[in-house]
């Protein structure tokens, strides 16, 4: 059985790092003409900008929130924290874009909503992450020095 050392954190980060990079032009590729014969126009057909955006957003926005703690150990935590939240809150934004592109392609095709697992998962998943980031964000509140250092609203 192999054990993984602190020295090979640096390897495994540039490896996930290539793969989600990849990931993300592959299914940019996907769409872009030459292989798929819809390509990217919102107007006409916004289903294309759904995988990307899922991918872009939920994979690696996402992925490099979660790695930006480990690899930043020695940067002040503030700053750790403001980057960890710009990825957050990007991946939001963009799962939410990807959200909004297959629910316009489904009311462009005047089809019905929800009928997959697929889309009940997604739907879940997104309430969950949104859920997820108001109680980061009250959490980061109470962490601060500034939120436990004031005085109660009664004792002004």
């Amino acid at each position: 059985m192999a054990i993984i050392t602190e020295g090979m954190y640096p390897i495994f980060l540039i490896l996930a790092e290539i793969f989600g990079l990849l990931s993300v032009i592959l299914v940019g590729l996907l769409f872009d003409g030459r292989i798929y014969t819809d390509t990217y126009n919102w107007p006409k057909n916004p289903f294309t900008y759904h995988p990307l955006m899922m991918t872009l957003g939920l994979v690696f926005c996402y992925g490099n929130a979660i790695l930006i703690y480990r690899t930043f150990r020695t940067t002040p935590k503030l700053f750790v924290k403001v980057g960890h939240a710009l990825f957050l809150i990007l991946s939001l934004v963009l799962g939410i874009f990807g959200f909004i592109a297959i629910i316009r392609s489904k009311n462009l095709g005047k089809r019905s909503h929800f009928m997959t697992y697929h889309s009940w998962l997604g739907l879940t998943t997104l309430i969950l992450f949104v859920f997820s980031m108001d109680l980061w964000f009250c959490l980061f509140l109470i962490s601060t020095n500034e939120f436990r250092n004031s005085k109660n609203v009664h004792a002004k």
